[in-house]
């Protein structure tokens, strides 16, 4: 009869005429939601004696429920969304029941209003949580209202939200303020799903720690609400959330760690389990239950911020307007999200740094920076990168530094977020913040440097501009360095070149000391390593090299080697009558450009008059050569007559360098026998 009389009168506007003839559907529907249920739990047991615990819980979890199934256990006792916690009567497991009205037309408060919206994004968010998090984040499903022809005024207007409770669990913040707080894991995995599906509210009571442990996510209302568009954006926007909610002051404590390799493994983890075509059936699919039960997605605000980072009033007209914008935001946001992940690994792959820094202190060190590319971070604060320096690692890897260029006009807006009141209780208050866009561009890494006339550059940047300029490295430009105009007439290559000659003036007068206390003797290895040891503490009075670094550099077997080396050379009396001077300052220039500062390097041999110079190379030359004969010779013992052509042409000895030594070879022949 009722539903004769709904399609006669197919426009009914009276609500309550209009609840009484929904009733019969939504019994319909709870009926045909557990007749599913049943016969998917019947085909399990087709398949074996029982079905699995687990296997029927998985299927009961993930449909559509009735709120006749729960029994109310107690209020909701944290946030400020309505509901209560419940008991699952077939099951006995507890959940937390969140309702909202279907139509924004039933909506009274500003707070029903929030509900609404936020039980979109718990239903979307719980389900791409649940994708990423697997067992670390609660299960969310959507619930019915009442189908009792006895309670028509709750019928067709309102809906629920239900989250299974995590066994063992406690809040995050309770475990926190204990005197020992137990080593916990899983926090970086917490926050890095947070940052891709967009989180605004991942403080202490929306994240739990289970069975002591492990920390898992709760509360997905404010996802989609924060998302980042670039790296610099991640750090001062996380930053921010990590001094509001404490984190920093725990990581400071040792309570808390924020891995940044833990971080970046989880993010590329979850990047790579998560696609479009997964958030758009996702999407379908909740939205699709929402709508099948009575929503109308009509006033529904997606929240503050769209992916843009700006604030905006988005309404919906409609589902299809729903759908698309989650779509399209979320997309675009996995798609930046893979673009940071780049970034935060570059910082994963920081060879030095300290262990403070890795496990969490890098977020605010890095945000509170002037450079906050990693690779930039990595050059000014001398931190290598996979062992190498960064702005070497850079130029290899063809990495693009981003530097602002100039900063967007500030602007006030007004948000809510989550803050502990006077009763240690989180609410939510608005507050007025500002919001600054910064735009970027990207540079060749030796540009990067060139570029900061007024900020004083750090070692490892030094050493990479000493080098470029020095072994004429090119850009991606085809751009030599060393012929650049634009960069010789820069302040920063005219100081460092002044800093380079005022060293190797000091080096200068110990090398001319040395000489004149030993013109008479035979120099030994001892006094030799202590003239090196003298240069080299010159260098770390500069602040070019550190303790480690020369202790690095002198624990290399090659330095006992080159030691030994520069004794004999400087021992040896040859024809040329090379002046020990200008042999000191040869061998000291060649250890120099060994170790990088090819400039010094370079006004050492300068210092050696051309012809000189010429003639140190070609004696360097023969006695390389000879020295590689020899060892030829002792590896042939085969009684051949003579060296094999072959091993020297693998070799490539050219052996007409030693005649040129000679001021005129006799003739042809006599070069040929002398070969």
């Amino acid at each position: 009869m009722l539903t004769v009389i709904k399609d006669t009168l197919p426009s009914i506007q009276n609500p309550d005429v209009k609840e009484i003839l929904d009733i019969p559907l939504i019994e319909y529907l709870a009926e045909k939601q557990s007749k599913e249920y049943n016969q998917e739990k019947e085909n399990f047991e087709k398949r074996g004696k029982v079905a699995p615990k687990a296997v029927s819980d998985l299927i009961r979890d993930r449909r559509v429920a009735n709120v006749q199934e729960f029994k109310k256990e107690a209020d909701k006792s944290e946030g400020v969304s309505g509901g209560y916690i419940a008991d699952e009567q077939a099951t006995h497991n507890t959940f937390m029941l969140k309702r909202f009205y279907k139509k924004g037309a039933e909506v009274e408060t500003t707070q029903q209003w929030m509900d609404r919206n936020d039980a979109v994004r718990e239903l979307i968010g719980g389900n791409m949580y649940e994708q990423l998090l697997y067992n670390r984040a609660p299960k969310e499903e959507l619930v019915t209202g009442y189908a009792n022809s006895k309670l028509p005024d709750f019928v067709s207007k309102i809906l629920y939200v239900r989250s299974k409770f995590l066994e063992n669990s406690e809040h995050l913040g309770e475990i926190l303020k204990e005197t020992n707080v137990p080593k916990l894991a899983g926090f970086e995995k917490a926050i890095a799903a947070s940052h891709i599906l967009g989180e605004s509210d991942y403080h202490t009571q929306n994240l739990m720690v289970q069975n002591n442990n492990t920390v898992v996510k709760i509360d997905h209302g404010r996802s989609f609400m924060n998302f980042n568009k670039d790296f610099t954006s991640m750090l001062q926007d996380a930053n921010e959330k990590f001094e509001r909610f404490g984190y920093n002051e725990n990581i400071e404590k040792g309570q808390l760690t924020f891995n940044v390799k833990e971080y970046s493994k989880s993010l590329n983890q979850m990047l790579n389990q998560l696609d479009n075509n997964q958030i758009d059936n996702i999407i379908d699919q909740k939205v699709d239950e929402l709508v099948k039960n009575g929503f109308d997605a009509k006033g529904i605000c997606p929240g503050k911020l769209d992916i843009k980072g700006l604030d905006t009033s988005v309404i919906f007209n409609n589902e299809q307007e729903l759908r698309k914008y989650y779509k399209d935001n979320i997309k675009e946001n996995l798609s930046n999200m893979k673009e940071i992940a780049k970034k935060v690994d570059i910082v994963a792959k920081y060879s030095n740094p300290s262990p403070d820094f890795e496990n969490g202190k890098w977020l605010k060190d890095m945000a509170n920076s002037p450079m906050q590319d990693p690779v930039a971070y990595a050059a000014h604060n001398d931190i290598q990168i996979e062992g190498k320096n960064a702005l070497q690692w850079a130029h290899e890897n063809n990495y693009k530094i981003e530097i602002p260029t100039s900063e967007v006009k500030t602007e006030k807006v007004t948000e809510n977020q989550w803050s502990k009141n006077a009763n240690g209780k989180w609410e939510e208050t608005p507050i007025e913040v500002e919001k600054k866009q910064k735009e970027y561009r990207s540079i060749d890494p030796l540009k990067y440097i060139l570029s900061r006339n007024q900020v004083a550059i750090s070692k490892s940047e030094k050493e990479f501009l000493n080098q470029a300029i020095n072994l004429g490295i090119k850009n991606n430009f085809d751009e030599s360095y060393k012929e650049n105009t634009r960069f010789k007439d820069n302040s920063i290559v005219k100081n460092l070149n002044k800093e380079d000659k005022t060293i190797t003036n000091e080096i200068e007068k110990l090398a001319q000391k040395f000489v004149k206390n030993n013109s008479k003797n035979t120099i030994t290895t001892e006094a030799m390593e202590k003239l090196y040891d003298d240069t080299l503490q010159i260098m770390k009075d500069k602040k070019l090299l550190t303790d480690q670094d020369i202790a690095t550099i002198k624990n290399d077997k090659s330095f006992k080697e080159r030691i030994k080396n520069t004794t004999e050379f400087i021992n040896n009396e040859n024809k040329f009558d090379i002046s020990r001077t200008d042999k000191v300052y040869y061998k000291l220039a060649r250890f120099y450009k060994k170790i990088g500062f090819k400039g010094i390097a370079n006004d050492l041999k300068a210092k050696i008059d051309p012809e000189t110079l010429n003639k140190i190379n070609k004696f360097e030359n023969v006695q390389n050569i000879t020295s590689d004969i020899r060892e030829v010779l002792m590896n042939n013992r085969s009684g051949k007559e003579g060296i094999q052509t072959a091993r020297l042409n693998k070799m490539n000895i050219k052996l007409d360098i030693q005649p040129k030594l000679n001021t005129k070879p006799k003739n042809r022949k006599q070069e040929s026998t002398q070969r």
